[in-house]
């Protein structure tokens, strides 16, 4: 069990524009092997002896490394461009997984973001197959094989990564696809992460095909690990889900920041706002919820009578579609936020309390 902590052990590698790109122990278990099966790829009459043939292997897996890393960084620069904010990135053979402050519902900018990625690596895996060519041209035949082998797997990731399946960049597209159809987020991801399963058992068959068809150890040996990670990432999905169905609303709900009904709205711009960036508010005096506070209808106000007008003239008055009790599933808490307009939810105790707050796109387990 030690051993399995320590591999799933997740080190940081580099940042990108702040954001931590991270990368767990298994992966440099995976490179030095990936590095023994570039070397005996590599004809001992280009390398010399076997370990010149491992260095150039171990090379090769460096700089795809480094091509997952520049795969990943198109996504980031293109979430930033949409005002999207990034946790981490965690490297993995087939690209990355970014996590997110908040989850888009923009359909087009979840396929910018997601298409960024194979664009990198398609754009590699061109400058790889020149690499090929010219090492050739100026008499280094010896780089030859890594590059085409650089090529090859980049090409390999961005046509893998348009496929429609969880965790694939076209599996992201999907899943929010299926969200706008109605389907439930956890159904969603689900379904996609299923298609996943999919996916893994036509790479295995590829890669085996490639091994014994075709003799190229290491892009079938590559795509059979590529599998094997994704399907190990699909099942955890699944296994979350199904977790995530037994939760409560007790279980993942915050704090709330109360706002109270007769704050001045310059008071609450100026000095409540700035320190909780969020949509949503609660209106609450003594625990007693009056009704939720919305930024966007205080922004429809002339700014000239924000100083002499109150909350309470502004706020959404409270109806049952703005609060759930604790022992409500947080998957019906879920779908109550889909349909009533704001996204979020106050959670008030069996004494009618408000004692907590939940904000779709947000829902973490406490721990």
């Amino acid at each position: 069990m030690r051993v399995l902590e320590f591999l799933n052990r997740q080190i940081q590698i580099t940042s990108i524009y702040g954001v931590p790109i991270l990368i767990e122990n298994w992966f440099i278990v995976v490179a030095f092997l990936l590095s023994l099966i570039s070397a005996k790829s590599i004809p001992m009459s280009y390398s010399g002896d076997f370990l010149a043939a491992f260095a150039l292997g171990l090379a090769t897996v460096l700089l795809l490394i480094v091509s997952l890393i520049l795969h990943e960084f198109a996504h980031l620069r293109t979430a930033l461009k949409f005002g999207l904010d990034a946790l981490d990135s965690v490297i993995y053979p087939f690209g990355g997984i970014t996590r997110f402050r908040r989850v888009t519902d923009n359909q087009e900018i979840e396929f910018r973001v997601s298409l960024a990625g194979p664009v990198a690596s398609f754009i590699l895996a061109i400058i790889f197959l020149i690499l090929t060519f010219v090492a050739s041209a100026v008499d280094l035949n010896f780089l030859s094989p890594s590059f085409f082998q650089l090529f090859s797997i980049n090409l390999l990731i961005a046509i893998l990564n348009l496929f429609p399946a969880f965790p694939l960049d076209g599996g992201k597209v999907l899943r929010l696809y299926l969200r706008k159809r109605r389907y439930e987020s956890n159904q969603a991801n689900v379904l996609a992460a299923k298609y996943g399963k999919i996916i893994v058992i036509i790479l295995v068959l590829f890669g085996l095909f490639l091994i014994f068809g075709r003799n190229d150890l290491f892009n079938g040996s590559w795509l059979i690990i590529v599998g094997i990670f994704i399907f190990s990432v699909a099942r955890k999905i699944i296994a979350e889900v199904k977790e995530f169905e037994l939760l409560l609303v007790k279980d993942v709900m915050t704090v709330p920041v109360f706002v109270e009904p007769n704050t001045i709205i310059t008071r609450f711009m100026e000095k409540t706002l700035p320190l909780f960036r969020q949509n949503v508010f609660l209106v609450a005096r003594d625990k007693q919820f009056y009704g939720v506070l919305i930024v966007e209808d205080i922004k429809k106000l002339p700014r000239d009578d924000w100083h002499q007008t109150k909350v309470h003239t502004v706020m959404r008055p409270i109806v049952p579609e703005y609060f759930v009790e604790t022992t409500t599933f947080v998957n019906e808490a879920r779908e109550i936020m889909r349909g009533n307009g704001i996204g979020a939810l106050g959670v008030i105790d069996e004494s009618g309390n408000l004692i907590g707050f939940i904000q779709r796109g947000k829902i973490r387990k406490r721990n």
